[in-house]
């Protein structure tokens, strides 16, 4: 695969990543934070979150809250704070199957599903893509790999981010299938981290990293310079990712990204 960008792929990226990517443009990554109802949301923009993504953590690594959930919570940072983006989590493609396609609102920005349990199937790239038009032809998609593949039975992170580049993703996500304890850091070295970021970001894509990453994590995080940093066990009462998210962990999460001398510029 070929990761040199292409004037035309240039000129996509400008347009798709309106919110002040890409890092080329700032300094610092943007903090994702996961949540589960409008009272999380509404804690995590004051906190300082410059994304919220909607998703149901009981129901797994990308669990889909309910249709009812995620519109209220959009409805209400539509409200409260419109420069703030918003993210949908899918779940994963093998349970969308026979399902009834979700109605996702206007303004979501980014929409994302899961491909655990694919690697088995030789067709999950045209089913990934069937998905995908079925809800949303030409909305922003953001491809997951899974660097746990293996106890995913995923795809590896090689083909996942090749059919993100076919297919114009607008970003690709790193994130843990299992949250039992490991975390991104355990499951990929960190010179791993900064060569995938880097061919991702060659290729025009946005890149965000996620997985039970915690404060101390951040040094090596932030070597990989990614676009987007995403959490939600760290900002989590006692970092149980099913307990309640609170405003003062996303605050002291948030100010933890920023070093010293950034401070003042940021």
């Amino acid at each position: 695969m070929n990761y040199s960008t292409s004037p035309e792929r240039k000129r996509r990226v400008s347009c798709t990543l309106d919110i002040d990517w890409p890092r080329s443009v700032q300094s610092l990554p943007r903090l994702l934070i996961s949540v589960r109802n409008a009272t999380e949301a509404l804690a995590a923009v004051r906190g300082g979150a410059d994304i919220i993504d909607v998703k149901e953590p009981s129901a797994g690594s990308l669990g889909m809250a309910s249709p009812e959930a995620i519109a209220e919570i959009v409805r209400t940072v539509s409200q409260v704070a419109p420069n703030v983006p918003c993210s949908v989590a899918l779940g994963e493609l093998l349970d969308l199957n026979g399902t009834k396609t979700p109605c996702i609102p206007v303004a979501v920005r980014w929409l994302k599903m899961g491909l655990s349990g694919c690697r088995q199937h030789t067709d999950w790239y045209a089913r990934w893509l069937s998905a995908r038009n079925a809800m949303r032809p030409h909305g922003s998609w953001i491809a997951v790999a899974y660097v746990d593949a293996e106890a995913a039975y995923a795809p590896p992170i090689r083909e996942v981010l090749e059919a993100a580049i076919e297919t114009r993703c607008a970003g690709l996500l790193l994130d843990t299938f299992s949250k039992n304890g490991g975390t991104l850091l355990d499951a990929v070295s960190s010179h791993e981290l900064r060569e995938i970021t880097c061919k991702a970001r060659t290729a025009g894509l946005m890149i965000a990293v996620a997985g039970q990453l915690r404060r101390c994590d951040l040094p090596t995080i932030l070597a990989a310079e990614p676009d987007v940093i995403a959490v939600r066990s760290a900002v989590c009462r006692d970092q149980n990712r099913t307990a309640v998210m609170e405003e003062s962990l996303v605050r002291e999460f948030r100010a933890a990204m920023v070093p010293t001398a950034s401070v003042a510029a940021w």
